[in-house]
């Protein structure tokens, strides 16, 4: 008669194992679920961020360019100057060479 006993006691110690390890796999469930969120937020943001960052690529390569632009355009005003200051520089001395006597006119 020890035996009908000990088999309802281990039955009863097996349920409650069951149900322990049936609880704890909804928890781990939810768990799951609640990863699974955060996963597709985080992706969201991932995407959100790569978007923002092609813009600023391309901004960045558009200021590039104009930069690029402005500086040839420096480089022409430059040369300019450059050439239209020999241009005056020849005609002062023509000037000088054509106006015997005077070394430094003052205007």
């Amino acid at each position: 008669m020890l035996f009908p006993c000990c088999f309802g006691l281990q039955e009863q110690k097996l349920l409650d194992e069951i149900d322990r390890l049936n609880e704890e796999l909804r928890d781990c469930d939810e768990n799951i679920n609640r990863r699974k969120s955060d996963i597709t937020a985080l992706e969201t943001l991932i995407a959100q961020s790569r978007e923002g960052l092609n813009h600023y690529k391309v901004e960045r390569d558009k200021l590039h360019d104009e930069r690029k632009s402005l500086w040839g355009k420096e480089n022409e005003l430059t040369s300019e100057i450059d050439k239209l200051r020999a241009e005056v520089e020849k005609a002062e001395k023509s000037l000088d060479h054509a106006i015997p006597g005077v070394s430094n006119p003052s205007f």
